[in-house]
């Protein structure tokens, strides 16, 4: 959201941001204001926002919400308002249309609020592994916050596929979260699932050993223990129909991880449509007879362009790595 209200002659501070939904309002908070000795945040009625944009990032989805910026006049600690506007109701939803979802954690973006979160009296004092303690602590708060909807919505996906007993195709990069595991696990030989070694290097060699032990004896596992200089940075996930025929895919930038989760801003895609889920199910399959190399039949296939029309509007053109010519 973009302000120009700030029309008055009367000496305009700021901005004080009302969230309205379901008749109920809510004035939002601001971490930068006027007087240091208030402790942040402060309501933006009296810490106003000083800029022409900002962002709301605890918005409730799926639910209008309507915004009403007002103007602050006067002095600091004498605040009063001015003229306002307001918008039409907006609704969060990751619904792109044609059948394509998106969703993203908070992650670094947040970072100034995280840091008021782990600071106790003075940030100086704050223990450098409290945020990774945290992140990786299942049903922590703040773990749920940083990862938004995006944890939400892949839970749910691994959950629904479990409980409907249709399986899925997974390639990953990175695997160490406990949730995830949990869910993969639940699944039993229904997931599966080629992990790879990570970032690995010359004194850490399989950066995923730690779930890959905890997960073998549990689902259909299979290792590519890349050796070359390319990683295996795949992170995608197909879903059957109850025919067992690929319908959606699930990927994006997300590592299955604490830190790709919480601390990265990240996002993933759910596309759902069964030619392009065609498309990752054999690649799935290619990446199998692969095992830990790069082929040059895998190459060769990678240099392919696959475009799909996926619902009236879209197109969708998937690319694999490496190609022939990296």
């Amino acid at each position: 959201w973009s302000s120009d209200v700030c029309s008055s002659d009367l000496g305009c501070l700021g901005y004080s941001i009302t969230r309205t939904v379901k008749g109920v309002p809510t004035v939002l908070p601001n971490y930068t204001g006027f007087d240091p000795n208030l402790p942040p945040p402060q309501p933006s009625n009296v810490w106003p926002v000083q800029r022409y944009f900002w962002s709301d990032y605890a918005a409730p989805h799926d639910v209008d919400v309507v915004y009403t910026v007002t103007e602050m006049l006067g002095t600091p600690g004498a605040l009063t308002t001015g003229q306002s506007a307001s918008t039409d109701p907006v609704r969060v939803t990751p619904e792109c249309g044609d059948g394509i979802s998106a969703w993203f954690n908070r992650g670094i973006v947040a970072a100034q609020w995280v840091i008021h979160e782990l600071q106790g009296e003075d940030p100086k004092d704050t223990p450098t592994t409290a945020l990774k303690d945290l992140i990786e602590k299942v049903g922590d708060p703040l773990r749920e916050q940083l990862a938004g909807e995006l944890r939400v919505a892949l839970l749910a996906q691994l959950n629904d596929a479990a409980q409907a007993r249709q399986g899925i195709w997974s390639a990953l990069y990175e695997l160490n979260d406990e949730e995830l595991i949990t869910a993969l696990k639940a699944l039993g030989n229904d997931a599966h699932l080629i992990l790879a070694n990570g970032a690995f290097n010359a004194t850490k060699p399989d950066e995923n050993a730690v779930a890959r032990k905890e997960i073998a004896p549990c689902v259909d596992l299979h290792d590519r223990m890349v050796s070359e200089g390319h990683f295996a940075h795949n992170k995608f996930m197909v879903l059957p129909d109850a025919n067992g025929t690929p319908a959606k895919v699930w990927t994006g930038s997300t590592n299955w991880t604490n830190t790709g989760l919480c601390t990265q801003a990240n996002n993933a895609v759910l596309i759902d449509d069964a030619t392009v889920a065609a498309d990752f199910k054999e690649e799935y399959d290619r990446l199998l007879a692969a095992g830990s190399g790069y082929p040059a039949d895998l190459k060769a296939a990678h240099g392919v362009t696959r475009s799909r029309k996926v619902g009236e509007r879209t197109t969708v053109t998937s690319w694999f790595a490496t190609t022939p010519h990296q």
